[in-house]
């Protein structure tokens, strides 16, 4: 963003990337775990957590998942590396075995499920509704560009990274769709749509919630899930100080957030306040009945704008690239099939979902949320106009 549109546009990126983007991608992922966790406690049965609010659990809870992963990450690179393994492992077997579970046993409201389900949404879809869907959905999918932010961090990024991206978002795919139909065959397309739980819904339908066999396995995918969510939240938190230490090697007011310990190999400054301020936004979110909504549409614009922008940038780049031939060596080895077509194609996605977010928000009244944010964009538009190149940019610059 920076080579393509210049130092403001890029510290806007890195200023909303660090008080509103990922703060909205971990604590909408917090919400999820927290409800899951809720859940796998049981609180009928544990008397000091059911005497507290629904809302007040899982504020709680959240913010436990949050500093805990984030004490995990200050003690090393190599222990989160770890973690974030074994927590991709785990979600994936326990989403398989919720498939499994799900086809062994087919609910009867499940049958022609593919036909109803099209025809009760094809006289009410509108374009509108079908890119305010499309804001979730693809927010499930959210995480297939991290790998790109530790390139540096990879052997043999040339091959490697594009292997992973390919690789990732293939399987990514792959189990969304599978897990998806295996809920809508297990208790129906309404049910699916109206559940807040939907994982355990479907053990429940399965195993009854009466017998023992039910209950433990409704708490096994109870827990499985909340894995889930903590591996999605530890992603964030490895790959997103690397964009504050790059932000902070460039501008001199957040050059704190570029300091890069040795013994842990993180930037902790970055993770610590990163940890703080998702902390805070959730919890204003948590004002609102519904949370998990308004993290994801309040967040959402911004995430997609500068992605549409990071596709337009590869075109802003060849364009410069062309005139100078010392880029053309530095570029040339990466390719872009049917380019200018891929970019385009996904800039326009891009800002329609902005715009289906933005829609979404006016509609609903969270105007609180939306203002807070919207202040804080206002402060790092004007800090992005002003602030002036750190000494290590302009020798980067001049070289």
């Amino acid at each position: 963003l920076k080579q393509a549109f210049g130092r403001a546009v890029a510290f806007m990126f890195a200023w909303a990337t660090f008080w509103i983007i990922r703060p909205g991608n971990i604590g909408a992922m917090a919400l999820t775990f927290a409800i899951y966790f809720d859940q796998l406690l049981s609180v009928k049965s544990i008397p000091w957590p059911g005497l507290l609010p629904d809302q007040t659990r899982h504020l709680a809870y959240a913010v436990l998942a949050v500093v805990l992963l984030s004490v995990t990450n200050l003690i090393g690179l190599r222990q989160g590396k770890w973690v974030q393994n074994v927590l991709t492992v785990t979600k994936i077997l326990g989403l398989l075995s919720i498939v499994a579970l799900a086809f062994s046993a087919p609910s009867t409201a499940g049958t022609g499920v593919a036909s109803s389900a099209l025809s009760t949404t094809a006289s009410t879809l509108t374009a509108s509704g079908w890119l305010l869907a499309m804001v979730f959905i693809m927010f499930s999918f959210g995480g297939w560009n991290d790998l790109a932010f530790v390139a540096n961090e990879i052997r043999s990024p040339e091959r490697n990274l594009f292997r992973a991206l390919i690789c990732g978002s293939i399987i990514v795919t792959a189990i969304y769709l599978i897990v998806n139909i295996a809920f809508v065959v297990a208790i129906g397309f309404s049910a699916v749509a109206s559940s807040d739980a939907v994982a355990t819904d479907v053990v429940t339908a399965a195993l009854g919630s009466e017998s023992l066999m039910g209950r433990k396995a409704t708490q096994i995918i109870a827990g499985l899930i909340c894995i889930s969510c903590l591996g999605a939240i530890n992603g964030i938190i490895i790959t997103s100080p690397r964009i504050y230490y790059a932000a902070g090697r460039d501008f001199e007011l957040i050059r704190g957030l570029g300091r890069w310990d040795a013994r842990s190999n993180q930037p902790w400054q970055a993770t610590v306040t990163q940890a703080a301020v998702t902390i805070g936004l959730f919890s204003l979110c948590f004002q609102y009945e519904n949370p998990f909504d308004v993290i994801v549409v309040v967040s959402a614009p911004f995430f997609w704008t500068f992605l549409g922008l990071t596709g337009l940038s590869l075109i802003v780049l060849r364009m410069k690239q062309d005139k100078d031939s010392h880029r053309t060596t530095e570029m040339g080895s990466f390719r872009v099939p049917f380019f200018p077509i891929p970019p385009i194609i996904l800039a326009i996605a891009c800002f329609s979902m902005s715009w289906s977010s933005i829609r979404y928000v006016i509609q609903q009244g969270f105007w609180k949320a939306a203002g807070v944010v919207i202040v804080f964009m206002i402060i790092g538009i004007c800090l992005g106009l002003i602030l002036k190149p750190t000494v290590d940019e302009m020798a980067r610059i001049e070289d």
